[in-house]
């Protein structure tokens, strides 16, 4: 795999032989699938390899090997979640905030609201509580 992390909010391209091979990839991409963004969530990346060759410098050129160890995806996938975990942080993923969201409209709905806007972290915890989590 190699990853080129040269840009900042989005990519910039190195016009360099290999750039567009299929494990060549942006690591704005890369960066927003591991830290698990909804729109990138789909995405699938070879991550079962011996190596990894990243161009670039700075902060994500650091992490992007930290992050692709030679393991498979759904490892991968588990890091971040089980490391809060084990430290015991409470986290909040992208499925919870939809039910947080859903919550809210349905007490504004109850007040005849468009939305009750919990502000409180408690608040929102106690959603994904009575949810399951």
């Amino acid at each position: 795999m190699a990853v080129y992390a040269v840009g900042a909010q989005s990519d910039r391209r190195l016009h360099i032989p290999g750039e567009d091979l299929e494990r060549s990839l942006p690591a704005t991409q890369f960066v927003a699938w591991y830290n698990g963004h909804p729109d990138y969530a789909r995405l699938t990346f070879h991550l079962g390899v011996e190596r990894v060759a990243v161009i670039g410098v700075g902060n994500v050129a650091m992490d992007v090997p930290r992050i692709t160890p030679a393991r498979d995806a759904d490892a991968a996938a588990e890091a971040i979640p089980r490391l809060l975990q084990a430290r015991g942080v409470r986290y909040v993923t992208w499925q919870d905030w939809k039910r947080i969201d859903s919550a809210e409209v349905e007490a504004g709905k109850a007040q005849g609201r468009p939305r009750v806007k919990f502000t409180s972290v408690e608040a929102m915890f106690q959603v994904l509580v009575a949810s399951g989590k």
